[in-house]
């Protein structure tokens, strides 16, 4: 049970390192990976069917297909957050980047738990104040959800593969 509230304690110190000052630009749009990803989310539309959504030729859901020919990051950081933005009714140029920003530190705090999994409330503590994951934190980009994935991939090999867990 003390650990569990640790652990909480160390989920609120992160979230206020992630959150606080997710504005920080005050809709000037200075990172061009974010300004980016931005005009894509903003360009994109979800198609009239699923066999639309994976026909990449025609879909209105790939960036290559609205005017970003050189698109290289992944889609679904770009849909999940085009996905929220429309839910909560902020799907505009500024809506998309405070969205994107805030699901960068959300999708951040799931790699918290994966580490604290991994390595216990020090390793939680640890990547809780980071400078780096910080910062990647509040910019609407793909590194946190490249983060998370590869954590969650490190997680399973520990546990499945040797056993440590």
């Amino acid at each position: 049970m003390q650990r569990l509230i640790i652990f909480i304690g160390i989920v609120v110190i992160a979230s206020v390192f992630r959150f606080t000052g997710i504005n920080w630009d005050q809709h000037a749009h200075l990172h061009p990976d974010e300004r980016f990803l931005t005009m894509v989310a903003t360009d994109i539309h979800w198609p009239q069917s699923a066999g639309e959504y994976f026909d990449t030729k025609i879909s209105s859901a790939n960036p290559h297909n609205v005017g970003h020919g050189f698109y290289v990051y992944g889609t679904y950081p770009v849909h999940l957050v085009k996905l929220v933005a429309q839910a909560v009714k902020k799907d505009t140029y500024e809506g998309i980047t405070i969205v994107g920003r805030t699901m960068s530190g959300v999708v951040d705090l799931a790699t918290l738990v994966f580490v604290f999994l991994i390595g216990g409330n020090l390793a939680a503590f640890l990547y809780a104040i980071m400078v780096l994951p910080i910062q990647q934190s509040h910019f609407f980009t793909v590194d946190p959800y490249a983060t998370l994935f590869l954590t969650i991939s490190l997680y399973l090999l520990i546990k499945k593969r040797i056993g440590w867990l």
